[in-house]
């Protein structure tokens, strides 16, 4: 069973995010947690526990926030043997041509630029001591026909996929693992700004009618975290079998 003892969330403040600190917050692992707006669940957990989680406020998007974000962490933790990163930027149902450049490159510079610099600064101690457990969070949308209407959203996850996917073919070799969950919609503040009409026919043409909980997914995190020691570059599906 791996055993990671300081884990870096991206995204923290966020529904599942604030979930799996919370789960984390019950094991020995020390945790520092990123957010961009201010979480009063995620003040009052980091509050009961001053000793093992540590806070940060960063707008990914702003690169000089987004330097002295990396160096704070790593001044603070020392070393970094776990990264979950869930950090994405808010959402709208958009026609290809509506948008703009500057839409999409929202979505690559938190998702891809950001996740870049935060791994190109941690990854080279992993390596040195041959143990990383990295996650990110995608979208189903990675795992077959992506819907309408959201060219930047499947863009910016597919370029996360890449990079996963090049990072677990250079760091397996040193035990750095990087692996990917792709849920389905999830029961998240998230979705607040898709119609919800849009939200209830997913829900009926699931094969369970629901929508996937955040603890499901917390759950699956934790586990490549955790517990997997053979497993990297995998883009696991957590769709309660819409997609394979």
């Amino acid at each position: 069973m791996s055993k990671i003892k300081s884990l870096l969330v991206i995204g923290a403040s966020s529904d599942i995010g604030f979930r799996l600190t919370e789960r984390f917050s019950r094991e020995d692992v020390f945790i520092h947690a990123h957010y961009r707006k201010e979480s009063e669940n995620l003040n009052a957990l980091t509050k009961a526990f001053p000793q093992k989680i540590f806070s940060y406020q960063s707008d990914l998007v702003d690169k000089k926030a987004r330097e002295d974000f990396i160096k704070n962490v790593i001044a603070n933790a020392k070393t970094i043997d776990a990264v979950a990163f869930l950090a994405a930027p808010t959402f709208k149902l958009s026609r290809f041509h509506d948008l703009s450049w500057e839409d999409i490159d929202r979505h690559l510079a938190i998702q891809l630029h950001a996740a870049f610099d935060i791994f190109k600064s941690l990854v080279p101690q992993m390596a040195k001591q041959k143990f990383g457990r990295n996650v990110f969070v995608l979208s189903s949308c990675t795992l077959n026909v992506p819907p309408k209407n959201m060219a930047d959203y499947v863009v910016g996850k597919f370029a996360m996929l890449g990079l996963v996917k090049a990072l677990a073919a250079e760091y397996s070799e040193k035990n750095v693992f990087f692996n990917a969950i792709s849920p389905s919609m999830v029961k998240t503040k998230y979705l607040d700004s898709i119609p919800e009409l849009a939200v209830q026919m997913n829900m009926q043409n699931h094969p369970l009618t629901r929508l996937a909980e955040p603890t499901e997914v917390v759950e699956a995190i934790h586990f490549l975290l955790s517990h997997s020691d053979y497993i990297s570059g995998v883009n696991l599906p957590l769709a309660g079998g819409q997609v394979y």
